[in-house]
């Protein structure tokens, strides 16, 4: 029963996450394509209700696999990872999925809109779940650490969603997988991330 509750309180977080980031990105202006003038249009107006931010300060890319190879991670968290599947969501949610020998899965998403946002959604949806995450300090504006499952089946899907997060600016770094990640392991993670943006 407390898996089923996990999985809905997190599919619901994705949603929101998504509509979000849908809300807010450029639908139409494609990475090749430049945007106009202050309303992000081609043509320079802005539909009614439409952000008026400029493009080029929302827009952001990061190859995440390449950005942390396999190797540099296993190094970091001290398992094994050999492959990595890079993805993508939009143009505004990069993530890359680590695999290895027996159950290792490590997935890293990087939203790079409405950061904040998703943040929030994932330690409510967390909350919703009675597995509440740890906040952390001095890591970008805020971050969070899920507790060490040890075994608890519950905890145990409580970090594959989110094992860590933080939040910088708009741009927010989660990791997840089967692989637990301690709070000092996702830190160098989202930090190294960060950096390369």
């Amino acid at each position: 029963m407390k898996i089923r509750t996990l999985s809905a309180a997190l599919a619901a977080s994705t949603a929101l996450t998504l509509a979000a980031c849908g809300g807010t990105s450029t639908a139409g202006n494609s990475p090749s394509q430049p945007a106009g003038p202050a309303g992000g249009s081609p043509g320079g107006a802005s539909p009614a209700g439409a952000s008026t931010q400029p493009v080029s300060s929302q827009r952001q890319s990061i190859d995440v696999c390449a950005a942390l190879p396999a190797a540099a991670a296993s190094k970091i968290i001290g398992t094994t990872l050999t492959t990595t599947k890079g993805n993508s969501v939009e143009h505004v949610i990069f993530g890359c999925d680590y695999s290895g020998p027996g159950s290792a899965l490590l997935q890293i998403s990087v939203a790079t809109q409405a950061g904040k946002l998703a943040f929030n959604a994932d330690v409510t949806a967390l909350k919703a779940v009675n597995h509440p995450p740890v906040r952390v300090s001095g890591v970008g504006d805020e971050a969070f650490s899920e507790p060490d499952p040890q075994g608890n089946a519950g905890s145990a899907g409580a970090a594959a969603f989110a094992s860590y997060g933080a939040v910088f600016g708009d741009t927010y770094i989660k990791i997840g997988g089967l692989t637990y990640v301690t709070a000092s392991q996702g830190k160098q993670i989202v930090e190294l991330l960060h950096s390369k943006l």
